[in-house]
């Protein structure tokens, strides 16, 4: 038991012989966790804050595109596989692709010659998931599907406004 008392006063004696040396390596630690916390911390609370804000905005519905160019050269496009990309992400829970067509030339119907002329039909590709981020539902008709896709089939989903204007009825 000697042995014992004469290791716990060497190690006493060489803490206090040295008091400011001991008091930074008992600080080292308790900094080092409080910074961590701390971060962490702040990481959470801007997480929730984001959270809040766009619940607050009444949506949960986020837009990405790649607009406008700063060199005036071609236009910036997002990768084929962002809608991958943003499934990897594990607050999101649905996401589809649009691609709006601007060299595609859309002659109107006999209907809708008059109607076509004072409003452009912007022409839009989407892939089969469109529906179901946006939880809308089909009037008419059915969504594009992948038969569509495999058999190069010439569809079309039009709005229920552009539908009015065309003079095509729901049945």
């Amino acid at each position: 038991m000697n042995w014992f008392r004469e290791i716990l006063s060497v190690a006493l004696g060489g803490l206090t012989a040295r008091k400011v040396r001991t008091l930074l390596i008992m600080l080292g630690p308790v900094l080092g966790a409080a910074g961590i916390v701390a971060a962490v911390g702040l990481n959470e609370s801007a997480k929730g804050d984001v959270r809040q804000t766009l619940e607050k905005l009444g949506t949960n519905l986020i837009v990405a595109s790649a607009d406008g160019t700063f060199s005036g050269g071609e236009a910036p496009t997002l990768p084929e596989e962002a809608v991958e990309r943003a499934m990897n992400v594990s607050t999101v829970d649905r996401a589809a692709g649009i691609t709006e067509i601007g060299s595609l030339t859309v002659l109107p119907s006999q209907g809708g010659r008059d109607f076509f002329r004072t409003i452009p039909v912007p022409v839009l590709t989407s892939d089969q998931n469109l529906l179901n981020v946006l939880d809308a539902k089909m009037l008419y008709g059915r969504f594009i599907n992948g038969a569509d896709e495999d058999n190069i089939f010439r569809s079309a989903v039009i709005g229920q406004d552009l539908a009015r204007g065309l003079s095509i009825s729901s049945r």
